[in-house]
């Protein structure tokens, strides 16, 4: 046979599997955070062969657990945020403006960017500053008809309760309309919109028909490519209706798609991203983050992998806990995280011009 149990006494494979599972990661993202040179080794890992020395499933689950442990405190920052908070930065003030507006009178809107600029985060935060504000989040599980409506009513009612399917429709209407106010309109926000079956969408026009409430839809570009599929001259239902559309990050992509040269994310903005961990850098460091956040797909999410990842670094050069980052640690972190085709070059300054360092 070739797998069996682990031995007894020696760490279980199963942490690092759920921990893949649950954020969605790959056995390639484990072997590259543990810096393992062949992946068919980790694959014996995780698929219990016997074939694997018990001294090497040792050393590679215990560098497993701690690389967890890194990405754990990454994801943990975010959901730490007090209620209501959100980075002042452009994405998060053109959304906020968008739902403020949209509580005031009833329309549809959409608004769309790249992953990882921060949209869900500021979702969250729109959801604790206006109370009339509804959120749904799709998953797999609701991004069809059935369970969209299941999710929307369950957000509404702040329990989930059973109810019979027919009936969501009309009793969801019922509670908008509770809610309507002329002062503030109840405000239903989708978060991850373009998941969305088309059929939910002809269910969000109905509802802002009937009831007159707003609705906001939130993700990637494909979201704003589904509500106006039918944008012709004669406009067609369903685009006719959004009458609220914002592209929250245009300093992404120039018209055509050309890369821009625009940043979307001051310096200011990640040394306030990054001082919200308690975690100290030097200006260079912080430099180098933002060239990150302003290059990269990822954005924002990539910078939150990278800061634990090189303050542990920090920590390990300088053998002490209270350290201060340096940039040759975020470019040691973005090559444990990412691998060498995506490592970050620092840059200096030679005769007035810019190069890369090294």
């Amino acid at each position: 046979m070739d797998s069996e149990a682990p031995r007894r006494g020696s760490p279980s494979a199963i942490v690092p599997s759920r921990f893949l599972e649950e954020h969605g990661l790959t056995q390639a993202d484990f072997t590259r955070g543990i810096q393992e040179r062949s992946q068919s080794t980790v694959s014996l890992l995780f698929g219990n062969s016997a074939r694997l020395r018990p001294e090497k499933r040792d050393e590679i689950l215990r560098k497993g657990l701690a690389w967890i442990e890194l990405e754990t405190r990454a994801i943990e920052s975010h959901r730490q945020l007090p209620s209501g908070y959100y980075d002042q930065h452009k994405v998060a003030l053109r959304l906020m403006a968008i739902a403020r507006r949209l509580t005031e009178r009833a329309d549809m809107g959409v608004a769309w960017g790249p992953a990882g600029i921060g949209k869900t985060t500021i979702v969250r935060a729109i959801q604790a500053e206006l109370p009339n504000a509804i959120v749904v989040a799709v998953r797999e599980s609701s991004r069809r008809y059935a369970g969209f409506l299941r999710a929307l009513y369950n957000a509404m009612q702040r329990r989930r309760r059973t109810f019979r399917q027919r009936a969501y429709q009309e009793e969801i209407i019922e509670l908008l309309k509770q809610s309507s106010r002329v002062a503030s309109r109840p405000l239903i926000i989708v978060d991850q919109a373009h998941l969305l079956h088309d059929r939910v969408l002809h269910v969000l026009m109905d509802f802002h028909e009937e009831v007159q409430c707003s609705i906001l839809l939130v993700g990637t570009v494909d979201a704003h490519k589904r509500v106006t599929f039918d944008d012709t001259i004669e406009f067609g239902q369903l685009s006719s209706r959004f009458g609220v559309r914002c592209n929250l990050a245009p300093e992404v992509f120039e018209a055509g798609g050309r890369a821009s040269k625009r940043k979307l994310f001051s310096v200011k903005d990640i040394r306030a991203i990054v001082q919200r961990g308690q975690v100290r850098l030097y200006p260079e460091a912080v430099d180098l983050l933002s060239d990150a956040a302003n290059t990269s797909n990822g954005h924002l999410r990539r910078v939150d992998r990278l800061v634990p990842w090189a303050y542990a670094i920090a920590r390990k050069r300088c053998k002490r806990e209270n350290v201060t980052v340096i940039a040759a640690d975020v470019c040691e972190a973005s090559w444990v995280v990412e691998g060498e085709d995506q490592r970050l070059t620092p840059r200096v300054e030679i005769g007035g011009r810019e190069v890369a360092a090294g």
